[in-house]
């Protein structure tokens, strides 16, 4: 799944349908990234600093992209007649592409979908809250952190020495193909987190969400709720 998500993104940065509009955006190269609204992000790094939006024009000119320091903003572009969110009443929409040398947090508000190939920092940060999706499709850090507050998603893969994965509400993390050496797990309300661990794992879950931890993690289950544990195996 991660695999293909890369493929799809390598092979989506460089079609450009013919009817299809394209707006450029002066960008300087960010480490940081925040997404406020209902857009499509599309995010690849390793390479320069760069941004282009494509799609319908209307839904294109209501996209804002910001650098301030080393933080890249989308939100709604103000100084546009407001004519709904971007796609909304009229059959349109637009995907932001937008690539960076390296990214180490990006937070999500809203019901935006936005993918990232890879996410590489001594500390990783990824939060998202409101009811869209995050997908990271490689993580390498030396300590991670995932929070989900809401009913979005986020889905991850790749590796880190520590970790700790926060869902908060109806939300999920669905990151089964990411190896956290040492885990800590909060869940509340009825979400679901599936990750892997491998040495340690900790879980405190309260109210009826579902937790599974994949590997041979030894497993210290805290949990108060009604939910279903599973973690190195037991199911408690």
């Amino acid at each position: 799944m991660i695999g293909r998500m890369i493929a799809a993104l390598a092979i989506a940065m460089l079609a450009v349908p013919a009817s299809a509009e394209r707006r450029g955006f002066s960008v300087t190269s960010f480490e940081r990234m925040i997404v406020n609204g209902p857009f499509v992000v599309r995010v690849a790094t390793g390479g320069g600093s760069s941004g282009y939006a494509e799609g319908d024009g209307a839904a294109i000119r209501q996209i804002s992209v910001q650098v301030t320091g080393r933080t890249l903003t989308v939100r709604r572009n103000v100084s546009d007649n407001w004519g709904g969110y971007p796609g909304e009443g009229n059959d349109g929409s637009a995907i932001l592409y937008l690539t960076t040398p390296s990214l180490n947090q990006v937070t999500v508000v809203g019901t935006s979908d936005v993918e990232i190939d890879r996410m590489r920092a001594g500390r990783v940060v990824a939060s998202l809250g409101g009811n869209g999706r995050l997908a990271i499709a490689s993580i390498d850090a030396d300590d991670v952190t995932l929070g989900v507050t809401g009913a979005g998603v986020i889905e991850a893969g790749g590796h880190a020495e520590t970790g700790r994965v926060t869902v908060q509400g109806a939300g999920m993390v669905s990151a089964e193909a990411l190896l956290v050496e040492n885990l800590r797990v909060n869940l509340s309300g009825p979400g679901t987190i599936d990750i892997t661990a491998d040495r340690e794992a900790e879980i405190v879950a309260s109210g009826n969400g579902n937790v599974m931890v994949r590997g041979d993690a030894a497993c210290t289950d805290r949990s108060v709720g009604s939910g279903q544990i599973m973690c190195g195996g037991f199911s408690p």
